[in-house]
Protein backbone atom coordinates (compact mmCIF):
# COMPACT_ATOMS: atom_id res chain seq x y z
CA UNK A 1 0.00 0.00 0.00
CA UNK A 2 1.37 2.98 -1.09
CA UNK A 3 2.25 6.22 2.07
CA UNK A 4 -0.58 8.96 1.94
CA UNK A 5 0.92 12.65 1.34
CA UNK A 6 1.83 14.03 4.46
CA UNK A 7 1.02 17.05 5.15
CA UNK A 8 3.75 19.46 7.16
CA UNK A 9 2.06 19.98 10.92
CA UNK A 10 0.44 16.58 10.92
CA UNK A 11 2.07 14.51 13.74
CA UNK A 12 3.31 10.83 13.18
CA UNK A 13 0.82 9.18 14.73
CA UNK A 14 -1.86 11.41 13.24
CA UNK A 15 -0.08 10.32 9.57
CA UNK A 16 -0.29 6.90 10.92
CA UNK A 17 -3.58 6.28 11.13
CA UNK A 18 -3.90 6.98 7.35
CA UNK A 19 -1.59 4.12 6.51
CA UNK A 20 -3.78 1.28 6.80
CA UNK A 21 -7.08 0.17 6.21
CA UNK A 22 -9.99 0.69 8.59
CA UNK A 23 -10.94 -2.49 9.52
CA UNK A 24 -7.29 -3.43 9.96
CA UNK A 25 -6.54 -1.30 12.49
CA UNK A 26 -4.62 -3.00 15.27
CA UNK A 27 -7.43 -1.72 18.28
CA UNK A 28 -9.84 -4.24 16.56
CA UNK A 29 -7.20 -6.84 16.64
CA UNK A 30 -6.13 -5.90 20.04
CA UNK A 31 -9.77 -5.94 21.51
CA UNK A 32 -10.46 -9.06 20.32
CA UNK A 33 -7.48 -10.70 21.86
CA UNK A 34 -8.17 -9.37 24.79
CA UNK A 35 -11.94 -10.43 24.62
CA UNK A 36 -10.80 -13.99 23.65
CA UNK A 37 -8.29 -14.31 26.45
CA UNK A 38 -10.09 -13.00 29.77
CA UNK A 39 -13.54 -13.82 31.30
CA UNK A 40 -16.74 -11.72 30.74
CA UNK A 41 -17.12 -9.28 33.09
CA UNK A 42 -13.67 -9.77 34.54
CA UNK A 43 -12.29 -6.23 34.58
CA UNK A 44 -8.92 -6.15 35.83
CA UNK A 45 -8.30 -9.93 33.95
CA UNK A 46 -9.71 -7.78 31.20
CA UNK A 47 -7.02 -4.88 31.71
CA UNK A 48 -4.44 -7.61 31.67
CA UNK A 49 -5.15 -9.47 28.71
CA UNK A 50 -5.41 -5.59 26.92
CA UNK A 51 -2.07 -5.20 28.24
CA UNK A 52 -0.42 -8.86 26.95
CA UNK A 53 -2.05 -7.62 23.11
CA UNK A 54 -0.70 -4.24 23.47
CA UNK A 55 2.93 -4.96 24.97
CA UNK A 56 3.64 -3.05 28.44
CA UNK A 57 5.47 0.08 27.33
CA UNK A 58 3.23 1.44 23.98
CA UNK A 59 0.30 2.60 25.73
CA UNK A 60 2.15 3.44 29.23
CA UNK A 61 0.36 6.74 29.61
CA UNK A 62 -2.54 5.69 29.61
CA UNK A 63 -1.75 3.30 32.27
CA UNK A 64 -0.73 5.96 34.23
CA UNK A 65 -1.61 6.27 37.70
CA UNK A 66 -2.47 10.00 36.72
CA UNK A 67 -5.88 9.03 34.74
CA UNK A 68 -6.94 6.70 37.74
CA UNK A 69 -6.69 9.40 40.56
CA UNK A 70 -8.16 11.70 38.10
CA UNK A 71 -11.12 9.95 37.47
CA UNK A 72 -11.90 8.64 40.92
CA UNK A 73 -12.10 12.19 42.36
CA UNK A 74 -15.49 12.98 43.51
CA UNK A 75 -18.57 11.78 42.24
CA UNK A 76 -18.40 11.94 38.73
CA UNK A 77 -20.97 11.37 36.20
CA UNK A 78 -19.93 12.88 33.13
CA UNK A 79 -16.79 11.90 31.26
CA UNK A 80 -15.62 13.05 27.77
CA UNK A 81 -13.22 11.16 25.92
CA UNK A 82 -11.73 12.40 22.19
CA UNK A 83 -10.11 9.83 20.44
CA UNK A 84 -10.57 5.91 21.09
CA UNK A 85 -6.44 5.48 22.45
CA UNK A 86 -6.51 1.73 22.90
CA UNK A 87 -9.19 1.21 24.73
CA UNK A 88 -7.76 0.59 27.96
CA UNK A 89 -8.29 4.45 29.24
CA UNK A 90 -12.31 4.18 28.65
CA UNK A 91 -12.39 0.98 30.45
CA UNK A 92 -10.25 2.69 33.03
CA UNK A 93 -12.85 5.70 33.19
CA UNK A 94 -15.82 3.66 32.65
CA UNK A 95 -15.58 1.81 35.61
CA UNK A 96 -14.49 4.85 37.70
CA UNK A 97 -18.25 6.84 37.13
CA UNK A 98 -20.92 6.53 39.50
CA UNK A 99 -22.69 3.12 38.57
CA UNK A 100 -25.99 4.78 39.13
CA UNK A 101 -26.07 7.77 37.16
CA UNK A 102 -22.48 7.16 35.42
CA UNK A 103 -21.50 8.14 31.46
CA UNK A 104 -18.43 8.47 29.08
CA UNK A 105 -19.03 9.87 25.66
CA UNK A 106 -16.26 8.95 23.46
CA UNK A 107 -15.73 10.58 20.57
CA UNK A 108 -14.02 8.80 17.33
CA UNK A 109 -14.96 9.58 13.54
CA UNK A 110 -13.81 6.11 12.57
CA UNK A 111 -16.67 3.49 13.18
CA UNK A 112 -14.46 0.32 13.36
CA UNK A 113 -12.24 2.18 16.30
CA UNK A 114 -15.41 2.96 17.95
CA UNK A 115 -16.99 -0.43 17.65
CA UNK A 116 -13.81 -2.15 19.61
CA UNK A 117 -14.24 0.12 22.53
CA UNK A 118 -18.11 -0.57 22.60
CA UNK A 119 -17.30 -4.26 22.22
CA UNK A 120 -14.72 -4.15 25.03
CA UNK A 121 -16.99 -2.26 27.50
CA UNK A 122 -19.59 -4.76 26.78
CA UNK A 123 -17.42 -7.56 27.72
CA UNK A 124 -16.07 -5.42 30.60
CA UNK A 125 -19.75 -5.70 31.70
CA UNK A 126 -20.00 -1.54 31.50
CA UNK A 127 -21.32 -1.16 28.48
CA UNK A 128 -24.38 1.01 29.72
CA UNK A 129 -22.25 3.60 30.48
CA UNK A 130 -20.84 4.32 26.88
CA UNK A 131 -22.40 6.81 24.69
CA UNK A 132 -20.51 6.19 21.38
CA UNK A 133 -20.11 9.64 18.90
CA UNK A 134 -18.53 8.12 15.62
CA UNK A 135 -18.50 11.63 14.18
CA UNK A 136 -15.54 14.00 14.27
CA UNK A 137 -15.03 16.24 17.36
CA UNK A 138 -15.76 19.49 15.71
CA UNK A 139 -19.06 18.53 15.34
CA UNK A 140 -19.58 16.12 18.42
CA UNK A 141 -19.01 19.69 20.65
CA UNK A 142 -21.72 21.73 20.12
CA UNK A 143 -24.06 18.42 19.99
CA UNK A 144 -23.64 17.76 23.71
CA UNK A 145 -25.67 18.76 26.50
CA UNK A 146 -24.06 18.94 29.38
CA UNK A 147 -20.80 20.16 31.07
CA UNK A 148 -18.15 17.19 32.25
CA UNK A 149 -15.97 16.30 35.22
CA UNK A 150 -13.05 15.06 33.21
CA UNK A 151 -11.96 15.44 29.69
CA UNK A 152 -9.68 12.92 28.41
CA UNK A 153 -7.88 14.16 24.83
CA UNK A 154 -6.35 10.84 23.26
CA UNK A 155 -7.09 11.82 19.18
CA UNK A 156 -4.86 14.19 16.77
CA UNK A 157 -2.15 15.21 19.32
CA UNK A 158 -1.93 18.50 17.16
CA UNK A 159 -6.05 19.54 17.86
CA UNK A 160 -5.50 19.01 21.71
CA UNK A 161 -5.62 22.73 22.06
CA UNK A 162 -7.61 23.69 19.47
CA UNK A 163 -10.78 21.31 20.93
CA UNK A 164 -9.91 22.21 24.73
CA UNK A 165 -10.96 25.53 22.89
CA UNK A 166 -13.53 24.32 21.19
CA UNK A 167 -14.99 22.51 24.27
CA UNK A 168 -14.47 25.82 26.26
CA UNK A 169 -16.55 28.22 23.72
CA UNK A 170 -19.04 26.17 23.68
CA UNK A 171 -19.15 25.94 27.42
CA UNK A 172 -18.58 22.08 28.26
CA UNK A 173 -16.31 22.51 31.55
CA UNK A 174 -17.32 23.72 34.78
CA UNK A 175 -15.37 24.77 37.89
CA UNK A 176 -13.39 21.22 38.59
CA UNK A 177 -13.31 19.96 35.45
CA UNK A 178 -10.08 18.10 34.55
CA UNK A 179 -8.78 17.93 31.39
CA UNK A 180 -6.16 15.43 30.71
CA UNK A 181 -3.68 15.24 27.67
CA UNK A 182 -0.80 13.19 27.58
CA UNK A 183 1.32 16.01 26.41
CA UNK A 184 4.44 13.73 25.61
CA UNK A 185 2.60 12.60 22.04
CA UNK A 186 2.60 16.36 20.87
CA UNK A 187 5.64 18.23 18.79
CA UNK A 188 7.33 20.14 21.06
CA UNK A 189 6.43 23.34 19.59
CA UNK A 190 2.29 21.87 20.31
CA UNK A 191 3.17 20.70 23.78
CA UNK A 192 4.17 24.82 24.06
CA UNK A 193 1.56 26.18 22.71
CA UNK A 194 -1.05 23.80 25.10
CA UNK A 195 0.70 24.45 28.22
CA UNK A 196 0.91 28.03 28.01
CA UNK A 197 -2.58 28.27 27.69
CA UNK A 198 -3.46 25.69 30.58
CA UNK A 199 -0.94 26.84 32.67
CA UNK A 200 -0.97 30.94 31.72
CA UNK A 201 -4.27 31.56 30.91
CA UNK A 202 -5.57 32.04 34.26
CA UNK A 203 -8.53 29.53 33.46
CA UNK A 204 -6.61 26.29 35.18
CA UNK A 205 -4.56 25.08 37.65
CA UNK A 206 -2.35 22.86 35.88
CA UNK A 207 0.84 19.76 36.39
CA UNK A 208 2.41 17.52 35.06
CA UNK A 209 1.86 13.77 36.47
CA UNK A 210 3.07 10.43 34.96
CA UNK A 211 3.60 11.42 31.53
CA UNK A 212 -0.18 13.70 31.48
CA UNK A 213 -0.41 17.05 32.02
CA UNK A 214 -3.77 17.31 34.24
CA UNK A 215 -5.14 20.38 34.01
CA UNK A 216 -8.38 21.37 36.26
CA UNK A 217 -10.74 24.12 35.49
CA UNK A 218 -10.58 27.02 38.08
CA UNK A 219 -13.40 29.09 36.94
CA UNK A 220 -17.06 29.36 35.25
CA UNK A 221 -16.12 29.66 31.45
CA UNK A 222 -19.11 31.19 29.90
CA UNK A 223 -19.96 29.83 25.94
CA UNK A 224 -18.82 32.68 23.47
Amino acid sequence: MSEPEKSPGRSLWARARGWFREEDDPLTQWVAQAVEGSRLGDQAGILEALERATGPTLFAAERSGALEAAAHAGEATAFLQLGAGHGEAALRLARALRPDAGRLTLVEPLLARGRAVAQLLDHASLGDRLELLNCAVLDAIPSLYRRFDLILLLHEPEMFLADLRHAERHGRLKPGTRVIAPTTRMASEESDRYLAHVRASGLYGSESHGGFEVSRCLAEIEAW
